[in-house]
């Protein structure tokens, strides 16, 4: 009998392990089809993006189908983005693309598509209870076009991450670039859901073994 309890003790671990080992994605939105959408707007990784209310969202196509997702609004200090699972699950940040292009390439013009104007890009994340665990400032000082953000080991257990700009013109239309935005999410309720299966399960063979 203590073999079988040792057993469900083994799987219990395998299963809750197996569930924790979070499912990495990478949102590239080479997947979505280029156009202007509305908020909220899901993506087939399973996460769910929003903006402001008048803001608009487009998928824009930078050539031979590599899509990226360009956000435009209203600069009264909302965010321009944010980033939650669909599912409710908690997620770490791992890697997101940011454009920079130089606004006087685009005339400042708030139909320049794909540019982030002069922006420095604010990335905040926050835990469930809407308390800020972690932030960064991207500086467009540091390099225009395509720039990779990495993330460290601080933003976990994320529940929504906001994205916003600090605009440095006297424009009151802020844009922004975003692509490959890499995310771990793990499945805690399943994990959980196993974990309970297993002690249930130890419970039963030990009352059988009291019998």
């Amino acid at each position: 009998m203590r073999s079988v309890v040792v057993l469900f003790s083994a799987l219990g671990v395998l299963f809750i392990s197996s569930g924790l080992h979070a499912a990495q994605v990478t949102i590239s939105f080479d997947d979505i089809a280029a156009g202007g959408y509305s908020w909220p707007l899901d993506t087939p990784q399973g996460y769910q993006l929003g903006g402001q209310y008048f803001g608009t969202v487009s998928i824009q196509d930078a050539g031979s189908g590599d899509n990226f997702l360009q956000v435009r609004g209203t600069y009264d200090g909302t965010p321009l983005l944010t980033l939650t699972n669909s599912g409710g699950l908690l997620f770490s940040m791992q890697q997101m693309d940011v454009l920079f292009e130089d606004p006087d390439l685009c005339n400042l013009s708030p139909d320049c598509i794909g540019t982030a104007y002069s922006l420095d890009v604010f990335i905040q994340a926050e835990d469930a209870l809407g308390n800020v665990i972690a932030d960064m400032t991207v500086l467009h000082s540091e390099g225009l076009g395509w720039r990779t953000v990495t993330f460290d080991s601080a933003w976990t257990d994320i529940a929504t991450v906001k994205v916003s700009g600090s605009l440095q013109t006297s424009f009151t239309t802020e844009s922004g670039g975003y692509d490959n935005i890499v995310v771990t999410a793990v499945p805690v309720p399943a994990a959980a859901w196993l974990f309970g299966s297993a002690l249930a399960g130890l419970g039963w063979f030990r009352r059988r073994q009291n019998a």
